[in-house]
């Protein structure tokens, strides 16, 4: 039990931990989400996807901030968190109402990466095409120093999730993966 208690707060502190590189800081926002990794209390706490931001580079002009983020798509493998090797599709058993154990698929596209102001003024929108092929997508973009505000930006990652349960209802649905703070000093 203590054994499998320690992986999960050294999962969860690798997944929130934040990195950061000459003068900028990128840490995960706490908005409530959980993700679970190797000791769950039920079937519908460990997540399907988790997206994990590391900050690679950061330069500042006059003018302008120049970034480099990587995004990665993690799963959880046994009791450890690792790069995702199925990373447009998921499957997983809930628990159905009835008590019986039901199969849901869930297929991933369309990802994005909004970028917004302190504020949740929105800035610009970067198209995230390979995250879904390969499980990482490193990206790059210049933000005016006049849009910052408070000297933080916003990073949210979007997606469309089409899901599909044994029991024959399906749907599709936008989804977000978290937002994380872009803190530049």
């Amino acid at each position: 039990m203590i054994k499998s208690s320690v992986r999960w707060i050294i999962s969860l502190y690798l997944l929130s931990a934040s990195t950061s590189h000459a003068g900028a800081k990128l840490v995960k926002s706490y908005d409530g989400r959980k993700a679970y990794c190797g000791h769950t209390t039920t079937v519908t706490e460990t997540a399907s996807k988790v997206i994990q931001m590391e900050l690679l580079n950061h330069h500042s002009t006059e003018n302008m901030v120049q970034v480099q983020i990587a995004v990665t798509l993690v799963k959880c493998d046994g009791a450890r968190w690792g790069v995702d090797s199925n990373p447009s599709q998921a499957s997983y058993k809930i628990v159905g109402a009835d008590g019986s154990l039901l199969n849901v698929k869930e297929k991933f596209r369309d990802a994005h990466l909004n970028i917004l102001t302190d504020e949740r003024a929105f800035l610009t929108q970067i198209n995230l095409d390979q995250l879904f092929n390969s499980g990482r997508q490193t990206i790059e973009f210049n933000i005016p120093k006049s849009a910052i505000v408070n000297r933080q930006l916003q990073l949210t990652v979007l997606a469309n999730k089409e899901f599909s349960v044994s029991n024959g209802y399906s749907d599709e649905l936008p989804v977000t993966f978290g937002s994380f703070h872009l803190n530049l000093f």
